[in-house]
């Protein structure tokens, strides 16, 4: 790992070598006090809050030494003049970052690895010459939509917003609606080159910490080049791949990941993705509109009850239907019997095959968007298939 040198041209030299044909990238070597004190500044072109960093700090900065002409306090004595001069360098970094800084949002880092990272996640990095560490400063202004209404999760009663691409608003749209200290957040990077960040949420004092231990240690064990999506991340972590049935419940309502967080569940926020992921998920857990928080409990359980029941006619009938009409027959009464006959004649298929094709059919409208896809949808149609076969 290469870190920051006191030499400055050292530290433009390796900048510009890393970014060699980025076009987006802007650095400029700009002079304060009088021109004595060099420093370098380096950002990601439309990735920073240009009113802030440009119009507010840079501005601030260069004019704030330029009309109080200020010069960092050292210790003169037992020291040359070489040695002095050195001295007010070497601190001038920690005199900005004290004095002339329009934001709380700033640190002292010494890693190139870090600094460069932060650069391209939309920081801006400040070198000043005699000085060993850069001064990130924490002015991101990403090209994001607004807050829209979940096109996936309908709701008739409840909040309308959304979460959209930006994980910081992600996280806010939640701290809005749990405003505990016990509400807590870690983040993680994933992805070599990616660098993806992940906000891990919880509730300290009701998620399991076995559960969130091992969350944690499967997160970090991600040996990838790019996490672009919550649904990349959601088949990474699904150990039984072979299992048609989801493991984890993914959801587009700010309002049902809080309610999940207050369940004592985990809630994994992704960075340029509109989908949170909540972990861990159980069969009743889908079966749970985001209406039903919103109405009494009865009404609610006996609209719940009638999914599980429809669920179940939906997986296991035609099933049954074609070991009836195959081998037992004489179940059915005469008159509906001779109507299936009449209806059958000069279908070149067998039943098993009609009755796959029609499930098929009905999958493949389902995946046009006639109606809402869902995973424990997705898995309904093919333990249906396999209970025919």
């Amino acid at each position: 790992m290469k870190y920051v040198s006191a030499n400055l041209k050292e530290n433009i030299d390796y900048i510009s070598k890393c970014f060699e044909r980025c076009a987006d990238v802007v650095q400029k070597q700009i002079f304060i006090n009088q021109g004595q004190y060099p420093i370098y500044v380096v950002y990601m072109d439309s990735m920073i809050d240009s009113d802030l960093v440009e119009n507010n700090i840079l501005k601030t900065l260069v004019f704030y030494f330029e009309k109080n002409q200020v010069c960092p306090k050292v210790n003169t004595k037992g020291g040359t003049e070489k040695e002095i001069e050195a001295e007010k360098q070497e601190n001038l970094l920690s005199y900005i970052e004290q004095h002339a800084m329009l934001t709380a949002n700033v640190s002292m880092v010494s890693g190139f690895d870090s600094i460069i990272t932060d650069i391209m996640a939309g920081k801006t990095a400040i070198f000043g010459a005699a000085c060993d560490k850069a001064l990130m400063i924490d002015g991101k202004g990403y090209p994001k939509r607004g807050v829209d209404e979940a096109q996936s999760e309908v709701s008739v009663r409840g909040a309308k917003d959304s979460f959209n691409e930006s994980l910081r608003t992600n996280t806010i749209l939640i701290r809005r609606r749990i405003r505990d200290t016990k509400l807590k957040t870690e983040q993680i990077k994933i992805g070599r080159r990616t660098q993806t960040d992940i906000a891990i949420m919880y509730m300290d004092d009701l998620v399991r910490p076995e559960i969130l231990d091992e969350i944690l240690k499967e997160l970090k064990s991600f040996e990838v080049d790019g996490m672009f999506d919550s649904g990349s991340l959601e088949q990474y972590m699904g150990r039984r791949w072979y299992s048609p049935f989801p493991v984890f419940q993914a959801t587009q309502r700010p309002d049902k990941a809080s309610s999940a967080l207050l369940e004592g569940r985990v809630v994994l926020v992704v960075d340029n993705s509109p989908t949170v992921i909540m972990a861990p998920a159980t069969l009743n857990c889908f079966f749970q509109a985001s209406d039903d928080y919103y109405y009494r409990w009865g009404i609610a359980s006996f609209t719940r009850c009638l999914r599980y029941v429809a669920a179940f006619i939906a997986m296991g009938f035609p099933g049954f239907y074609v070991a009836v009409a195959t081998f037992h027959p004489e179940i059915f009464p005469t008159s509906l019997l001779l109507t299936v006959a009449a209806s059958r004649r000069g279908v070149p298929f067998p039943l098993v095959v009609e009755i796959i094709l029609m499930e098929l059919a009905f999958e493949l409208l389902r995946e046009a968007g006639i109606r809402l896809p869902g995973p424990m949808g997705s898995a309904l149609s093919i333990v249906g298939g396999m209970i025919v076969g």
